[in-house]
């Protein structure tokens, strides 16, 4: 083992490596840990059952979603329209998850109906060439099992979220680093 000099270099420790954990006690650790673990929260719920603050929860739903950002909040969505009861259950104090940063874009494309409407041809086949075009950096990446099923879906997507409340600017917002104008 190497450790750090003051002076930033490094030296040999005569220290001996820890010998790796053996399953057996993997489990018997773990199974002490559990125990305390029980035990303190035994401890909490009787002090506050003492305190007379217990709080109820005995709600039985469906369908449990975590996470109220873009695909939790669409989940939802789908399950109440297919007939189920729904709850979703979210860590921060308000909605929106990753899409509270994406800056008001959403790249969906492939014909969608405003497209058509401000005359800007699109199709799957054209929004998969775009995304698997090595030259934009943003594209580099990308997976190419994906792509087909973000293309194929991506108008249908566009005007699910429309039907279902979500207002976009109706505008032709310029040419973007692919093809062309962007609506917005």
């Amino acid at each position: 083992m190497s450790r750090p000099r003051e002076d930033g270099g490094s030296e040999i420790s005569n220290e001996k490596p820890k010998a790796p954990i053996s399953r057996r006690d993997l489990v018997r650790t773990g199974a002490t840990g559990g125990l305390g673990a029980t035990a303190l929260a035994r401890l909490v719920k009787t002090h506050l059952d003492a305190q007379g603050n217990q709080q109820d929860w005995d709600m039985t739903v469906d369908v449990v979603i975590a996470g109220a950002g873009i695909s939790g909040l669409s989940t939802a969505i789908e399950a109440r329209d297919h007939g189920a009861s729904v709850i979703i259950v979210e860590e921060n104090y308000d909605c929106g998850g990753h899409g509270m940063v994406s800056g008001r874009n959403v790249n969906l494309g492939g014909g969608r109906s405003r497209q058509r409407r401000h005359g800007v041809e699109d199709s799957p086949d054209q929004v998969f060439a775009d995304w698997i075009c090595p030259q934009p950096y943003d594209t580099r990446f990308t997976d190419r099992y994906l792509v087909p099923v973000y293309a194929d879906l991506s108008a249908e997507t566009f005007e699910w979220m429309v039907a279902n409340g979500v207002q976009f600017v109706d505008t032709v917002a310029g040419r973007d680093l692919r093809n062309g104008p962007t609506i917005q």
